[in-house]
């Protein structure tokens, strides 16, 4: 997203007087250029079409959460802010699950939604869409965002073999490794490249809804022309990316399994089969082998699907990569932010060389960025990277005890507790610093708006059972 283009902004709602009313209070209040469309319902290819940086979605009944869903599965991936009416507010966790990154209550004054679309606008720019550059290429992208050392040179020289097949394959690694960016280099470099790439995150659907989105359903005619074609029909020609496949039901695999069968879809309800040229990537955060030992996945499906395995090392096992990566990421927000920096500290280096990196590469790129837009100076320091990495709770007592007397940090003293314990006290402490704003408190937290629902979700869900 371009600061000299203005920003696209789709405004979706069932209620034509109500987005109108959103239209007028966005126009002239942003402070930059914005360019709002508004819809009252769009399929998949007319979304991607539109191509919106923020899309607002109003969620008044279960069946809105389709929208998001399509929205969320564009490429590239616009913000998504989901606007609930009195009587829908117990759809916010859905629409977080489906893929909203901002919920607004509504009606609502001007402020709160145009906080969100602000707040979604910042954090859209600075995490731009890894395609949309002038790249060299998109193997050239890999390393850059992911690193360039002997075992990743092995890594990109295996997709580059395997991008012209048709075959299935698995992406394996843990959370954070960029298993996403490997399934779009395939696509990027396959002869379907000019089809289309279309992503499912399996784990956002409950029930029955993700065979639904899968496989589309049939309309009420005989001539079975209506309905809802699904992610299979929408990816005609290209490559269907299944994020997560440990969480695909029973129903969804055996499904699964008869298209494999045939090369055809049948949407529920119907009898009809349709013919899909569908190259399948999926990923997941264990080993495939370990779905199977632990009855996750079919050992017939397993089987269908593991043709090319593809397995990503973390990041620890890659120390070559951490400070290549951390300088690379460096001038990147350096440059965004027109910060000064041009370095990182040897004291520096070495405390990023000695930290654990659980979230991977996904991670550090959020702590530099975090360190780039909350310090000024010409060098990143051990002080400065101390303190975005304590901050996190836990994660502090994984940092050596020799760096936290090269900080000096408060943090370092203070008695370890669960993580789930510290996070939760920092992200209630700077919602109620914000006077209950997600959005602020996403963004002096330098986190999505959707990450706090989730936790806060999650920790009530807890103490409730």
């Amino acid at each position: 997203m371009g600061s000299e283009e203005p920003v696209s902004i789709l405004i979706s709602h069932r209620n034509s007087a109500v987005g109108r009313k959103l239209s007028n209070v966005l126009e002239g209040n942003l402070g930059i250029a914005a360019r709002i469309t508004r819809a009252t319902g769009q399929t998949r290819s007319a979304l991607t079409e539109l191509r919106p940086d923020v899309a607002l979605i109003g969620i008044e009944r279960e069946d809105d959460l389709s929208i998001v869903r399509m929205i969320a599965d564009c490429a590239p991936r616009p913000a998504i802010i989901a606007l609930v009416g009195p009587g829908s507010q117990a759809l916010e966790p859905s629409a977080i699950r489906a893929g909203a990154d901002d919920v607004v209550a509504m009606p609502s004054g001007g402020p709160a939604v145009i906080d969100a679309v602000e707040t979604a606008i910042a954090l859209h720019r600075t995490d731009p869409d890894p395609f949309s550059g002038d790249e060299p290429g998109a193997v050239e992208h890999l390393a850059r965002s992911l690193g360039s050392s002997a075992p990743m040179q092995e890594i990109y020289r295996q997709i580059e073999r395997i991008a012209p097949s048709a075959a299935p394959v698995v992406i394996a690694g843990d959370p954070g490794v960029g298993k996403a960016l490997c399934a779009r280099t395939l696509h990027e470099l396959s002869d379907r490249a000019a089809g289309p790439f279309v992503t499912i995150q399996c784990s956002t659907y409950e029930g029955g809804e993700l065979e639904r989105e899968l496989f589309g359903f049939a309309g009420n005619d005989t001539a079975e022309t209506g309905g809802s074609r699904g992610a299979f029909e929408e990816a005609d020609g290209g490559s269907l990316f299944l994020d997560e496949i440990e969480a695909l039901g029973r129903g969804a695999q055996a499904r699964l399994l008869r298209y494999f069968q045939n090369a055809n879809v049948y949407r529920d309800g119907s009898t009809t089969g349709r013919p899909v040229d569908v190259r399948l990537i999926c990923a997941s955060d264990e080993v495939p082998e370990k779905l199977v030992d632990s009855g996750c996945l079919r050992t017939d499906l397993f089987y269908r699907l593991n043709v090319l395995p593809v397995r990503i090392p973390s990041l620890s096992a890659r120390s070559d990569d951490i400070v290549n990566l951390a300088n690379t990421f460096l001038h990147l927000f350096t440059t965004q932010e027109e910060k000064a920096f041009r370095g990182i500290s040897p004291e520096a280096e070495q405390l990023l060389l000695e930290y654990d990196w659980p979230g991977n590469a996904g991670q550090l790129k959020n702590v530099i960025r975090r360190t780039v837009v909350m310090h000024d100076g010409t060098k990143v320091t051990a002080d400065m990277l101390s303190a975005i990495l304590s901050d996190g709770g836990a994660d502090a007592i994984k940092l050596p005890a020799a760096r936290h007397e090269l900080a000096r940090n408060e943090s370092a003293q203070t008695a370890v507790e669960p993580f789930w314990l510290q996070e939760r006290r920092i992200i209630e402490r700077a919602v109620d610093a914000c006077h209950g704003n997600i959005s602020q408190a996403a963004a002096a937290l330098e986190i999505s708006p959707s990450t706090i629902y989730r936790k806060r979700l999650a920790w009530s869900q807890s103490m409730s059972n």
